[in-house]
This record gives C-alpha cells, structure tokens and sequence, in this order.
C-alpha cells in the first residue's frame, strides 16, 4: 500500500501477480484484497491516473467477495481466454488477422473517409513492419478516419465474425491515454458476448 500511494497521482499504475493458485498465493491476495478494501476512499483519491491489477483468472472471484467495495468502484474488468487447442495433427490453416489501424479526428472532412492506409505514414509504416516481419501472408490491413473509434472497431469486428479483439496502441503514452479514457470501455460495451477483448501493452 506505501508503495501504491507513493507513486505519482496522475500516473497509471500496474501491479501484476499471475501465479497458479496455491495456499501461499490465496493468503496473500486475500491479505492484500482486504487492504486495499479498508483504503477504497484513500486510493480513489490519491491514484487519479489509475490502478490496474492483472491477476490470474481465479483471482476475480476472490477480490469480488474479499473487497466488495474496491470492486464496486471498478471501471472495468477484462476476462482474457486461451485461443482453442487444436485436436488434430493435421496442420491446421492459418487464420486471417485483420489489422485495424483507426485516425481518431474530431472533425471529418469530405474526403478523409475515403482515404487509403498507403496516404498515412504512420499507418504505413505499421503495416510494412507487420510484413517485415513475415506476416505479410495472414495480414489483412484495415483503414479508417473515425470520430468514434470505439464504434468503428466494434462494427469491423462484428462484420468480419471475429473471435476477439485486441486493442493496442503505436505509442506507450497514446495506450495509457486509453486506458485512462473510455475507448477500452465502450468497445468492451459494443462487442458482442461471444468476442473476447484484449488490450496488448
């Protein structure tokens, strides 16, 4: 807790544990829900940029019943699946990635939802390092000028039947803008049950 309410208020903050579950790893998540439960008001407060716990997947059920108050003020909870393990030996084919590249804008002029990823640099090059890469194959690279990028995403990923979504950004600074903003959130509201999200930092 010291080390959570020193940190820069306005920074967004990360605490990761992720342990298989044994008796040691319970106690101590159990001990560190109840903290954080009696200092609800202080960390709401004090962590104005944010506090993200990653745990593992029983970790949810723990915190929900061991710090009913922290949870209660959650701005969003995220349920990670493992992709399907193959059943057959046979080489399976490789899936298409669609690769959404979205340039939020306020304000859309005439002829920006008609413009192409080869017209913006930043999209480019993101795409070309994909195909550097060797990904070239199973990239589907996807454009977009949107004054609701949450919206754009969701009806990509709806129109293509995708399985899950995973948002990320180019820059470290743009991808703690969206956590701390509400794209995360209402793509999460707009995605259908059976569309996973995941953020990639």
């Amino acid at each position: 807790m010291p080390r959570v309410l020193a940190a820069p208020p306005d920074a967004l903050l990360w605490c990761a544990a992720m342990a298989h579950e044994t008796p040691e790893w319970r106690r101590a998540w159990v001990y560190y829900s109840q903290r954080w439960n009696e200092h609800r008001e202080v960390l709401r407060r004090a962590r104005t940029g944010g506090l993200l716990l990653v745990a593992s997947p029983w970790v949810k059920p723990l915190m929900q019943s061991m710090a009913p108050d922290l949870w209660s003020i959650r701005t969003l909870a995220l349920d990670p699946t493992a992709p399907p393990v193959a059943t057959s030996d046979a080489p399976q084919p490789l899936q298409p990635l669609y690769v959404l590249f979205v340039r939020e804008q306020a304000v859309i002029a005439p002829g920006d939802r008609r413009k192409k990823w080869t017209e913006d640099k930043q999209a480019r090059e993101i795409f070309e390092s994909l195909r550097d890469k060797g990904l070239g194959e199973t990239i589907i690279p996807c454009y977009a000028v949107s004054d609701a990028p949450a919206h754009t995403i969701a009806d990509l990923a709806s129109t293509i039947g995708a399985e899950r979504v995973l948002l990320g950004a180019p820059q470290r600074s743009t991808l703690i803008h969206m956590l701390r903003g509400n794209i995360i959130r209402e793509v999460a509201a707009l995605l259908p049950d059976d569309i996973t999200l995941l953020v990639c930092v």
